[in-house]
């Protein structure tokens, strides 16, 4: 963590950028990911400075831009991601079929680009990879809520 930095300080920050997206396009509020494609022109043009972006990898269409964790908040990571399940009691075959019939959807070169041009990455793991990254997900939020004392109401 760089001096004067607190973690408080970019959760604050980040709270306040998402909510400038929602609010500047509401259209994409239920799509996050899509943030990085409206912010993009106004970095390039010099209208906004960027300070960070979420992901443990800098982004190819702001190359120039550091991840949070580089800014010094080590360990940052937030992803928007979707996947696709299947009932619990399906096929073993079923799932590895479906799962081929993905992968080969979403690695195809003008699936790639449409996705590149959203700011997105395309990960074509087995179902048993996004198995784990599920669980590590739940773990990690888990933790983040217990350590922030969120409570439902």
């Amino acid at each position: 963590m760089r001096p004067g930095v607190s973690r408080a300080d970019f959760q604050q920050l980040i709270v306040y950028c998402v909510a400038s997206a929602w609010l500047v396009a509401p259209a994409d509020a239920a799509y996050p990911d899509k943030a990085i494609r409206i912010i993009v022109p106004f970095v390039r043009g010099g209208k906004l400075r960027a300070l960070g972006i979420s992901t443990l990898r800098r982004t190819p269409l702001l190359p120039d831009m550091p991840t949070i964790n580089e800014a010094g908040v080590l360990g940052y990571e937030v992803l928007t991601w979707s996947g696709i399940c299947a009932p619990a009691r399906t096929p073993h075959a079923v799932v590895t079929r479906l799962n081929q019939a993905l992968v080969k959807g979403v690695t195809s070169a003008e699936t790639r680009e449409r996705f590149f041009a959203l700011g997105a990455d395309v990960v074509a793991n087995s179902p048993d990879e996004f198995k784990i990254f599920i669980a590590s997900e739940l773990a990690k939020w888990s933790r983040v809520i217990k350590e922030s004392g969120a409570a439902a109401h």
